[in-house]
């Protein structure tokens, strides 16, 4: 093929491309010109026509597009585009009540999802808090010094500082008397006030053996 040939070829070729793409239907009629607070828009590409707007896209001067309502168009473009007052009305209040039942869900998994956030957190403080106490039990070592109606009185020698504590809720309790030896791992819930055969009145450590009665299980 000479030189000239291949040119003809090629300008056939963009010649018929050009007359197809001019061909194609309702390219001309299916656009619309307005003015919005940007400035005008010519020549804009209709994608789908709804009760109470056009929503389109640009067909020059770059990508994007948009949604204009009815009532910011010419009477020339809401005729030709059948637009009827009541109908767009009735559409904007379905469309203002769609949006509301989304809102409405959005607002109700974010809540969802809060909470789970607090109660993971929640649960993770409380896995925390449990070590805690498990890693608080102490070995309370003596001699049954007192049976009482909250629990056993045992007397620690070698403790000055609390020489007798209380254990409110040991098992076997029944099978000991007083001067009976005592040993049990056990956990501080707090303080007991008792008085003495003398009258007076004192306050010792209360333990408990269950690490479930530890305040904050």
């Amino acid at each position: 093929m000479s030189a000239i040939e291949a040119v003809k070829t090629q300008t056939l070729v963009l010649l018929a491309g050009w007359l197809l793409t001019a061909s194609i239907p309702g390219q001309e009629t299916n656009t619309f010109s307005f003015t919005n607070k940007y400035g005008e828009v010519t020549h804009a590409v209709v994608l789908r026509v709804e009760p109470d707007g056009i929503v389109y896209k640009y067909l020059t001067g770059g990508t994007g597009g948009g949604k204009v309502s009815f009532t910011n168009l010419s009477a020339e473009i809401r005729q030709r585009f059948k637009y009827d007052p009541v109908s767009a009305t009735a559409f904007e209040t379905k469309q203002k009540e769609r949006r509301r039942i989304q809102r409405d869900q959005e607002r109700i998994k974010l809540e969802q999802h809060l909470q789970q956030v607090a109660q993971e957190k929640a649960r993770k403080a409380q896995e925390e808090r449990r070590k805690q106490i498990k890693a608080s039990k102490v070995l309370l070592r003596g001699k049954v010094f007192q049976k009482t109606n909250d629990g056993l009185m045992v007397q620690r020698p070698g403790n000055p500082i609390f020489p007798v504590v209380l254990v409110a809720d040991f098992a076997g309790a029944d099978s000991l008397g007083d001067d009976s030896t005592f040993e049990q791992w056990a956990y501080g819930i707090g303080l007991y006030e008792y008085t003495s055969a003398m009258g007076f009145k004192k306050t010792i450590l209360k333990f408990t053996v269950d690490p479930a009665k530890v305040p904050g299980w």
